[in-house]
């Protein structure tokens, strides 16, 4: 596949889709979801930040970034261009 080709991503962004290990980069990020709705966002750095669901999307203020779930749900595809895979 062409690298620099968009993924297909989904429409809408369920919890499911997010939670759990993924591979990040060189090393591994996890997303675990909070009581009050959002997410705790560790990558593979160990940097750790907060994430809502809003407009289909996973916005992360403190990382200043987006991500979009791809439709079949194994590839979390960051706007910096790093992308997540499960």
């Amino acid at each position: 596949a062409d690298a620099a080709a968009p993924m297909p991503s989904s429409d809408s962004i369920a919890p499911g889709d997010l939670v759990g290990s993924w591979t990040a980069g060189t090393g591994n990020g996890t997303i675990v979801a909070l009581p009050d709705g959002s997410f705790k966002l560790t990558n593979e750095s160990n940097m750790v930040a907060n994430g809502i669901i809003a407009g289909g999307v996973l916005e992360c203020r403190e990382w200043n970034v987006t991500g979009r779930v791809s439709q079949d749900k194994r590839s979390l595809v960051w706007s910096n261009g790093v992308i997540w895979t499960k």
